[in-house]
């Protein structure tokens, strides 16, 4: 298990997260074991029933779904789906995927193949931002990449990577950005709300084990962050927490379970917790 702990100081407010809404944009990386790749989209209903459309933008097409109340609607995607929405190769695509529904519901997106496997919550449109920090690992070998996504949901949108002007998006594009190192900590603005997905093609957690996994994630924007977390363990002998501070001078302090400092050279912020932190 890999966490994710995110760390605000000096906001005069925060924007709480909110996982469900009527209206989502998501996209999906390249994926390790890309044999028989498994794409899917989960929708699941609140106390009223749902109807709504799952749109791909690059075919212009649309799948409707009609959900009762409390319930989980599974949508796999068929290889022509699947080639309209994974991005591969670093540019500018609008390989991306709007769901939109007349109730408040919640979405998921699954990126699995064989033995490669990991799952994202979608955030609605009304939860993004213009401030996001890439977190991820390293990818393992030079036939993997990190790499993140950003869609845009308004024209004549402007991302900038590290301060500097990387592209301009037009609604539904989709940058896709990779690297062969670890861009854990870039930091990505741009002047409208964009949805930011942080991917990686396959990695170790933690390095050298005998297993590539690949990493799916959206992440929220800074503006959501917060100062306060519980990191919940798994049956493994170790999990990693990794952290991000969006300023200087951020002191962290942690209370019960044991964490301990494990990492390599260039991987600064891994760590091992073995019970509730």
């Amino acid at each position: 298990m890999i966490a994710i702990i995110l760390l605000l100081q000096g906001a005069s407010s925060i924007r709480a997260q909110n996982t469900g809404g009527t209206e989502f944009w998501l996209t999906f990386g390249a994926n390790y074991g890309n044999t028989n790749l498994d794409l899917q989209i989960r929708i699941i209903s609140g106390n009223q029933p749902a109807t709504g459309s799952i749109h791909f933008t690059s075919l212009g097409t649309s799948v409707s779904f009609n959900i009762v109340a409390q319930q989980i609607y599974t949508y796999r995607l068929d290889s022509t789906q699947k080639e309209a929405v994974l991005n591969t190769t670093m540019g500018v695509t609008n390989r991306s995927v709007h769901v939109t529904s007349n109730e408040p519901v919640t979405v998921y997106a699954m990126n699995q193949a064989l033995r490669s496997a990991d799952v994202t919550n979608i955030f609605p449109v009304t939860a993004l931002g213009t401030n996001y920090y890439q977190i991820s690992y390293t990818p393992h070998g030079s036939f993997s990449s990190d790499a993140y996504a950003i869609i845009a949901t308004r024209n004549n949108t402007h991302v900038f990577h590290n301060g500097i002007l990387a592209v301009t998006l037009n609604t539904g594009h989709v940058y896709y950005r990779t690297s062969g190192t670890d861009m854990t900590g870039a930091h990505i603005t741009s002047n409208n709300p964009v949805a930011f997905f942080a991917l990686n093609q396959g990695t170790q957690i933690p390095r050298g084990y005998d297993f590539v996994d690949c990493l799916i994630q959206q992440l929220p924007p800074v503006d959501t962050w917060g100062k306060n977390f519980f990191v919940p363990v798994s049956n493994r002998t170790r999990d990693i927490v990794r952290i991000i501070a969006s300023q200087n001078n951020t002191n962290i302090t942690q209370v019960g379970g044991t964490l301990l400092y494990f990492g390599w050279a260039n991987e600064p912020y891994r760590f091992a917790s073995r019970s509730i932190c």
